[in-house]
């Protein structure tokens, strides 16, 4: 499956388009340089590897 079209959205969003999916899903932070209330979660990037999904989110 390619993941580059999930890429900038809600995170929620993203979680509902990948529920077929047969493979584990593990939710990375990154670490912003500023500090940010939002509470808000965008995809910045999705990783497939062997046995699970990797998906990159920042806090907006």
């Amino acid at each position: 499956m390619k993941y580059y079209d999930l890429i900038g959205r809600d995170l929620e969003e993203v979680l509902k388009q990948l529920e077929g999916e047969n493979k584990k899903i593990e939710i990375v932070e990154t670490k912003p340089i500023f500090k940010y209330e939002g509470k808000t979660f965008k995809v910045v990037r999705i990783k497939e590897k062997d046995e699970f999904i990797e998906i990159t989110v920042v806090r907006i």
